[in-house]
């Protein structure tokens, strides 16, 4: 923790099916000093998948779903840049991530944590987003947006148990039964207060980290778009009920054994945890993703990689151990960063829950100190010098964002009359509005996105056409939570003329190695001040 600079974590280690491990140290929030314990809840972030993989499972038990029919044959799905997908992506199809769906989450979750579009807006984004080419059923890309899609089967074919959602769902089905009594989709449902709010770590012109600080809190819940994918909060006591209840179930599965614990609601877990597509290739044990769970048999060079650390070519736990085959899933919602080990073959399981986007990912590093522990393996890899390694890393990918920024920037190309580009632009396909104007005091451009005062970036013209919103100060990016910002591409707009020199819109990088996204001009009287416009122009 104070390496990373990490306010509070909460973890839990269960072996042999017996919990024998929980402890919870730090603040839940830095402004008050408030500290933090086994009951107080953090926002698990992409944790939730295998919860909507699990709320599946029940009724595809219940014969009310299939993992292989299309997902048009529950709701009115179609994709329009690619119609093969529309006609068949499947279930099976969401939940691996082999539906070429891009991630894309810039285009519905702001700065500060603020969400740009509504949930019915999904199946116009999804029938219209771009997606990549020549990728369905044949590459792994991650995505929250299939996610999405699963959550919106859940509420179709759920009946009274999803009148509330597939919050809801998950709360009748999964929650309630288990007794995972803390747990929610929402925030505005977690009572007592005890919940550890998100903060961010900074770093300084020398690299050092600063803070941490807090940072507003996420607009996700289960009302949100995409909260399907991310919106879970829940406590180490209530993760560790849930991780036995996975084991348990998995093992009486193996088994062909009927439950002999009443209340375990999990259905076919076998099948969601089995492997369905590879993570990479690029890899000699097993690195394969089943429905919400990650597989990876130890050692592994991706053990990870869900984690802001990223996959290990060095430091690899394991190495000359026995194989060891583990279900894991990284769980990052801005503020928050979490870690799950699952290990079938001894019915064990390590969970880790922090509260910031720290100087390193906290809960990873920690969670695999704990696996290297749990089974002794060897050679003893030194997570004192690897969190200083990942502190250090993560404290200087803004100053190779910079480089880049630079290195690309061509020079003194003169800045074109700043008058062009005012107006507003469109992007229908992802329900997207950028309003651009001069800005009243300092008469440079602005842009504004989705009509949301928060959402205002300064444009600074970068070379010939193009714009940049990116900031010197790597500090306003961080504490603008603008966390899924990976590349100095992604802060460039640039604009396009038609023959006769009139600007008609402009390209926007807005996933590192995906295609750029095409706003248009419309056709009205350019903004000379703040725009009004408060609605999504879908």
């Amino acid at each position: 923790m104070e390496i990373t600079g990490c306010p509070s974590l909460s973890l839990g280690v269960v072996h042999e099916g017996e919990i024998i491990m929980q402890y919870s140290r730090g603040v839940a929030d830095t402004s008050t000093g408030r500290p933090v314990n086994h009951d107080t809840v953090y926002m698990i972030g992409s944790l939730t998948k295998a919860f909507i993989a699990a709320s599946c499972g029940i009724l595809v038990d219940e014969g009310k779903l299939s993992w292989t029919e299309p997902l048009s044959t529950y709701i009115p799905f179609t994709q329009n840049k690619d119609p093969v997908i529309g006609e068949r992506m499947s279930l099976s199809d969401a939940l691996s991530h082999s539906s070429g769906f891009p991630q894309l989450d810039i285009a519905w979750y702001g700065s500060f944590g603020e969400t740009l579009m509504f949930p019915q807006h999904l199946l116009q984004v999804t029938a219209n987003m771009p997606v990549h080419d020549d990728a369905f059923r044949k590459e792994f890309h991650y995505s929250n947006w299939p996610y999405a899609l699963a959550g919106r089967v859940i509420e179709a074919v759920g009946g009274e148990d999803a009148v509330d959602g597939w919050g809801g769902f998950v709360k009748k089905r999964i929650f309630d039964p288990l007794w995972m009594i803390r747990s929610t989709c929402s925030r505005s449902d977690i009572q007592r207060g005890n919940l550890a709010e998100p903060h961010m770590v900074l770093g300084n012109e020398h690299q050092n980290k600063t803070g941490p600080w807090r940072l507003p809190a996420p607009q996700v819940s289960d009302r949100s778009i995409c909260g399907a994918a991310m919106a879970i909060w829940s406590n180490i006591v209530d993760m560790l009920i849930w991780s036995r209840a996975v084991l348990e179930r998995l093992e009486e599965e193996k088994a062909g054994k009927t439950s002999a614990i009443l209340l375990n609601p999990l259905k076919h877990i076998s099948q969601i945890t089995s492997h369905k597509f590879p993570v990479t290739d690029d890899t000699i044990n097993e690195n394969t993703y089943g429905f919400g769970w990650a597989r990876h048999m130890i050692p592994s060079t991706q053990l990870g990689w869900l984690s802001t650390n990223g996959p290990q070519k060095d430091d690899i736990i394991g190495r000359e151990s026995p194989p060891r085959l583990t279900l894991y899933h990284g769980g990052q919602v801005t503020g928050y960063l979490n870690s799950i080990y699952l290990f079938p073959e001894t019915k064990s399981a390590v969970v880790v829950l922090t509260n910031a986007q720290s100087a390193g990912d906290c809960s990873d590093l920690v969670a695999q100190m704990l696996v290297q522990s749990l089974f002794d393996m060897k050679p003893e890899v030194d997570f004192e010098m690897r969190a200083k390694k990942a502190s250090v890393s993560s404290l200087s990918l803004h100053d190779k964002m910079r480089e880049d920024w630079h290195r690309n920037r061509k020079p003194r190309t003169g800045q074109p009359e700043l008058r062009d580009f005012k107006g507003s632009y469109c992007n229908h396909d992802i329900c997207g509005l950028i309003q651009v104007h001069t800005n009243r005091e300092t008469h440079q451009l602005e842009m504004r996105r989705n009509g949301n005062d928060t959402q205002r970036r300064h444009l600074q013209h970068y070379h010939n056409d193009t714009f940049s919103f990116f900031s010197e100060d790597a500090n306003q990016i961080l504490l603008g939570c603008m966390v899924d910002y990976s590349s100095y591409e992604q802060f460039l707009l640039v604009f396009i003329r038609n023959e006769e020199g009139t600007v008609i819109g402009f390209d926007w990088v807005m996933q590192e190695g995906f295609k750029p996204l095409r706003y248009i001009r419309q056709r009205t009287a350019p903004v000379s001040g703040p725009p009004c416009i408060t609605l999504i122009p879908c």
